[in-house]
């Protein structure tokens, strides 16, 4: 079912004569009547949002194989131009890139996009020998002093960048940076940042990292310094630099402007996962258990009670309302607990629009290897915009 419906929206979108309205040749001269086109338009909407849900959905609990999402032989010949290459040129692909990217095979997307990426470089013509910027980092301070000299570079920071280290005995390190010192500026500063000692991200069920909802406890600095994390993730990517960091998934959803729902939980608190699981299915009064619309927050073992609805500390979860109170705080841990440390750490992520143009769509499940597989690359007369998601102040669309 899955392959027919990717081989039918494809086609849909293959066959469209501009962006906006599907060609003639889509649907059977025997059913086009007055206003057809609008109404073709929208069943391929339907269509390609119920696609996205399900490619969603394999990519937290795998059902199908991976080949299943990719279009076949045939098609992927014709996106290519006569130097076997994909044609970014052809508005099809544009299309196909910008409302489904899974169909292009990763390998295909990682080639666009460091193709994208080199034209950039051209572009900006620096000196390789005496362009860039000249920044001294204390090895015992990396996070401090990277933070101080680069931070405000903003989308400059894409320029080439020359590292001079000061040893624990502050005398400078011999050689010139060719590359090498920067690769490891950038790799010790990820390191560094992003473990949970520094206490701006904290281990989650699994493991894996994300922000701290405390963290303004820990800094009056702390969004300046989501941000400028955000840009160095952001600048590893524009120099291929691979990196080791283990971002909780729901974090990575974040990154790729898609919604949390309640089976995210999961990576975030298993526990917590497992109770509102067992709270959905209980079968007695739920009253019982004396429950409220509230969390208990430990912040520096201080506990601050947080309400998930106005005036909920005061109101009972109930048979009647054990949905919604699953939904909301799910919605809380997930979405409303880190939205600013998120929202910070996408807007220095997000200075790589001045970079290149550049949509960020797909699964998680191959994120922390390398972002680009998530990818998809739009002429440079597109847009770059994130998809800001305007659910985490509303009302559940589903319970899974």
């Amino acid at each position: 079912m899955i392959f027919l419906l990717k081989r039918l929206v494809f086609r849909m979108y293959w066959n469209s004569s501009s962006p906006s309205a599907p060609s003639s040749s889509s649907l059977s001269p025997a059913i086009k009547t007055p206003g057809w086109k609008a109404r073709e338009e929208e069943l391929r909407n339907i269509l390609t949002t119920l696609l996205k849900e399900l490619y969603d959905r394999n990519a937290r609990r795998s059902f199908v194989p991976p080949h299943i999402w990719t279009v076949e032989d045939n098609y992927q010949a014709a996106m290519r131009g006569l130097g076997g290459e994909i044609d970014l040129q052809n508005p099809k692909i544009s299309l196909i890139l910008q409302h489904l990217p899974f169909v292009i095979p990763f390998q295909e997307r990682v080639k666009i996009f460091r193709k994208f990426i080199e034209e950039d470089k051209r572009s900006m013509r620096v000196d390789p020998f005496y362009g860039g910027f000249r920044v001294t980092i204390r090895r015992n301070y990396i996070f401090e002093d990277a933070f101080a000299a680069l931070n405000n570079l903003r989308a400059d920071l894409k320029n080439r960048i020359r590292v001079e280290f000061v040893n624990q005995m502050d005398v400078p390190e011999a050689g010139v940076d060719g590359g090498g010192l920067f690769k490891d500026l950038i790799t010790d500063l990820i390191k560094t940042a992003f473990d949970p000692r520094y206490a701006l991200f904290l281990p989650a069920s699994d493991g894996r990292v994300y922000p701290n909802p405390s963290s303004l406890v820990m800094s009056s600095e702390h969004l300046r310094q989501f941000e400028f994390l955000g840009r160095i993730l952001g600048k590893a990517i524009y120099e291929g630099i691979l990196v080791e960091l283990p971002l909780a998934n729901f974090f990575l959803s974040k990154i790729l402007g898609k919604y949390n729902h309640v089976n995210d939980l999961i990576f975030l608190d298993a526990q917590l996962h497992k109770n509102l699981i067992y709270l959905k299915r209980y079968e007695g009064n739920v009253e019982d258990l004396s429950l409220t619309f509230s969390v208990l927050e430990n912040q520096l073992g201080e506990g601050i009670v947080r309400e998930l609805i106005p005036g909920g500390s005061q109101i009972a979860v109930t048979n009647e309302n054990k949905i919604r109170y699953i939904y909301l705080m799910a919605n809380y841990r997930l979405n409303i607990q880190i939205k600013v440390q998120s929202e910070a750490f996408l807007r220095g992520f997000s200075d790589m629009k001045q970079w290149y143009q550049r949509r960020v769509r797909g699964s998680h499940t191959r994120l922390n290897t390398t972002l680009s597989h998530h990818t998809i690359y739009l002429p440079i007369n597109h847009v770059f915009r994130w998809r800001r998601n305007k659910q985490e102040e509303g009302e559940p669309r589903w319970l899974e």
